[in-house]
């Protein structure tokens, strides 16, 4: 978690809020649940720039990176991508941009 809090920062998102669900299952009594962390995020920059592309872009933000313990694979970490492939050229330049956000910010994650 501590690598997710510093690729988060060097790409210049805030944390703006996370969900401990493994946590929670666990304190209503299922002891070894596996744990996952839900950590949503965002830069306000590139939030105004994707609302002015698209308007109805607006669920794409903030972004979410998923930190699950699996049993049989260990942590994984997850994000959900923006599609690049639409009619709008702008939006897909933008949708590239903050997918490759997203990868680094995954693949430091978990170096």
């Amino acid at each position: 978690m501590l690598n997710l809090d510093l690729a988060i920062s060097e790409h210049n998102y805030r944390i703006i809020h996370r969900s401990q669900i493994g946590q929670a299952i666990r304190d209503r009594g299922d002891k070894d649940y596996p744990l996952s962390t839900i950590t949503n995020f965002c830069n306000i920059t590139y939030a105004k720039e994707m609302i002015e592309i698209n308007y109805e872009l607006i669920n794409e933000m903030p972004c979410t990176i998923a930190v699950q313990e699996v049993a049989e694979q260990g942590i994984i970490v997850s994000t959900r991508l923006m599609d690049e492939h639409t009619a709008n050229q702008k939006q897909n330049e933008f949708a590239l941009k903050i997918n490759n956000n997203l990868k680094s910010i995954v693949a430091a994650t978990v170096e």
